[in-house]
């Protein structure tokens, strides 16, 4: 792998007009604007070739017949350079990227901070840094598709093993402090208009940080209160017609929290988004089993007829 991003790296390097020069070496340097979005691709191969190196000296390192204190001194080398490639690709995202390219950068650095911090058996500073990096999954994942978001939950199980050897070798109980504390801890109105008149979901009052998502929620909610009033006297078409524009709301309702999720990062009120998201999702769930209970039966009532 170390191999294929140096071949990586070249072919950026010369398609993009970063060379270095012939015979004494001068580093390029790197463009403070650009319009190619594969610039953003350099820091971030730098980082995985020298993180790959790293992994590479460690795992030489532990099949040898004797540990190598130089090879495990050069492996926390290239783990560092790789700390450094992840903030310098952290920073470009900040300037270049949408709101969930920076946290995707954010995570990514996060990931590496706590892997060069565990080995060099900082125990606490790098049980923060992978704290870290699973909230930031955690929250990815919830605002993401299904596809992306088992991304994230195989990062999660990931980053599991590294916070019980920093639980083990800290010799305290495994607790993640505030941000553990902070998520586990239940979402409550802040304000009275921010409520949905009372509206409570397993146990746990809705908060609406945004106004307009409260509107479209609320109008998703008032669909479905007309649907429920007579669904039997429906026919087929109707019951698609109808159903299919609350599939669709509740489809924009989501589309909205995501975004406005990715807006406002990992650091802002996870919690009540997180339950607001479980909530538009577990309704419009519903609402599809509920439609096609109905066109169901239709078709029975309809074989009934025949029958007799």
């Amino acid at each position: 792998y170390r191999q294929y991003c140096t071949r990586r790296l070249r072919r950026l390097y010369k398609t993009l007009g970063l060379k270095h020069g012939r015979g004494r070496f001068k580093q390029a340097p790197f463009p403070g604007n650009f319009a190619d979005a594969r610039f953003i691709l350099v820091p971030l191969v730098r980082a995985e070739r020298a993180w790959s190196y790293g992994v590479q000296l460690k795992s030489d390192n532990a099949n040898a017949t004797a540990p190598n204190p130089r090879w495990r001194h050069h492996a926390i080398q290239r783990f560092a350079k790789a700390v450094t490639w992840a903030k310098k690709l952290e920073a470009v995202c900040k300037v270049h990227c949408d709101p969930q390219t920076q946290l995707d950068a954010e995570c990514y650095c996060a990931l590496l901070e706590g892997t060069w911090l565990l080995e060099k058996e900082m125990w606490a500073e790098a049980r923060a840094k992978l704290v870290r990096c699973r909230k930031l999954c955690e929250h990815l994942g919830t605002a993401s598709d299904k596809a992306h978001a088992s991304i994230y939950r195989e990062q999660i199980q990931e980053i599991e093993p590294m916070l019980r050897e920093c639980k083990y070798n800290l010799g305290d109980s495994y607790e993640d402090g505030e941000e553990t504390q902070a998520s586990k801890a239940e979402p409550r109105a802040k304000d009275a208009k921010d409520s949905l008149s009372g509206l409570s979901y397993r146990g746990h009052d809705l908060v609406i940080p945004s106004e307009k998502i409260k509107a479209k929620l609320l109008k998703c909610l008032e669909m479905v209160s007309s649907l429920k009033d007579e669904p039997d006297s429906m026919t087929g078409s109707s019951v698609i017609e109808k159903y299919g524009e609350l599939s669709v709301e509740f489809g924009e309702v989501l589309k909205d929290i995501h975004a406005d999720m990715m807006s406002e990062g990992a650091d802002g009120e996870t919690v009540q988004w997180r339950m607001l998201e479980a909530f538009a999702r577990e309704v419009s769930i519903c609402m599809n089993i509920e439609r096609n209970l109905v066109l169901l039966r239709n078709h029975l009532s309809k074989l009934d007829e025949i029958e007799e």
